[in-house]
């Protein structure tokens, strides 16, 4: 066996080894969250990506569709003053949502549920105690603020998908139709 197929078997099975870890170290619920979000979202074309951010030690599933970047001018500060330059952020398109899930042990300053209008779309955040005591499970969807009856129940097909880990009594709010906005 020559050197370099050596090395490419060792980086092979390096790799492999890698992978097995990092999805053992992802929560078992959030997979089960991602297996039910990914029969929700299976007629959609292009497909969504799931991804688990690593800098999140497997405690957060995002859910991407239709999205692009945007340059945000952000306050500055509370007297409603712009920065100068924009910052980027990703954000749904026309037709597209954003979903961020995490398991955290800090909870959220918001009143959940409740719907927040961001310059170019808007974000239902919801929370509910899950598994340990002291720990949430709290989720974000972005959808455009451009849309019909249809998209939001789909949006509410995916916080319903959520909420079924929720216990019992827990609020689980509803995502209000609004009339879309046209400049």
């Amino acid at each position: 066996m020559n050197k370099f197929a050596v090395i490419l078997l060792c980086l092979f099975s390096c790799f492999s080894v890698f992978s097995a870890e990092k999805k053992e170290s992802v929560d078992p619920t959030l997979l089960k969250l991602k297996e039910k979000l990914e029969k929700v979202t299976e007629k959609l074309k292009p497909k969504p990506t799931f991804t688990f951010p690593e800098d999140m030690d497997g405690k957060c599933l995002v859910v991407k569709y239709k999205t692009k970047t945007y340059y945000v001018h952000h306050y500055k500060n509370k007297l409603g003053q712009l920065k100068e330059k924009p910052e980027k952020e990703v954000g749904p398109d026309k037709g597209g949502f954003f979903v961020s899930i995490r398991l955290t042990n800090h909870p959220n300053q918001l009143q959940t549920p409740q719907v927040c209008r961001r310059p170019y779309w808007y974000c239902f955040v919801n929370e509910f105690p899950f598994g340990k005591p002291g720990q949430l499970l709290s989720y974000y969807i972005y959808y455009n603020r451009f849309f019909g009856p249809e998209y939001l129940d789909f949006i509410n097909k995916i916080k319903d998908v959520i909420n079924e880990f929720a216990p019992p009594g827990t609020r689980k709010g509803k995502i209000p139709f609004q009339k879309p906005e046209i400049f």
